[in-house]
């Protein structure tokens, strides 16, 4: 088990705290992951939780994670609560965000390997860039596109802001003969929940 130092424990702790509040139950499967989604995404309940009463558990956390620096994941090969920097993490709950991202059924192709286009999604991130900034939150950090041909010589396409996690799924039309413009559909859309710097206030 990796030992943590005290501002580390604190931040674990208030964590465990958020926990509590919704389940009763200390550090479980996920709580990296949820706790991080709840503190920097629109108020939502969790567990037997209202927003209102995890209010203050995600005050604490907040201060602590202020404090830390850092956040804190479970690690399995140590059995333990284990420090991880801001950077790694936010690549780590990337991927784990996009495993929650599902396509309306109306959309859906068996012909089409979501999954594994998902996984080239996740695999691609950091390379690319430019387009416009997050239409949510205006988010103007580093984004990256991807497209590819997944059915019927159909292109799906991609537009995600690593940094608030904004990600938008469209089919790809290439435009008419003699226009420029492409025509994109919609189909799937995950929310910004936009990301608070450490020494700073959230989104």
């Amino acid at each position: 088990m990796t030992a943590l130092a005290p501002e580390q424990s604190a931040l674990a702790d208030a964590m465990s705290g958020v926990s509590e509040t919704a389940y009763c139950a200390g550090w479980m499967d996920g709580t990296e992951y949820e706790v991080w989604r709840l503190l920097h995404g629109s108020p939502r309940s969790w567990g037997q939780a209202s927003p209102e009463l995890l209010a203050p558990a995600l005050e604490a956390v907040r201060a602590a994670y202020r404090a830390a620096g850092c956040w804190i994941l479970w690690d399995e090969a140590a059995d333990g609560e284990s420090p991880v920097g801001i950077e790694r993490w936010r690549g780590l709950y990337t991927r784990w965000a996009f495993s929650a991202v599902s396509l309306p059924a109306a959309h859906e192709d068996r012909s089409v390997d979501w999954t594994a286009w998902q996984e080239h999604l996740v695999d691609s991130s950091g390379r690319g860039g430019g387009g416009p900034v997050c239409p949510s939150c205006g988010n103007d950090e580093p984004r990256w596109v991807c497209d590819g041909t997944v059915a019927d010589g159909r292109r799906a396409y991609a537009h995600f802001w690593p940094q608030c996690s904004e990600l938008r799924v469209y089919w790809y039309t290439p435009p008419p003969e003699g226009e420029w413009r492409a025509h994109l559909d919609l189909i799937a859309h995950q929310p910004c929940t936009p990301q608070p710097r450490p020494g700073g206030a959230a989104g």
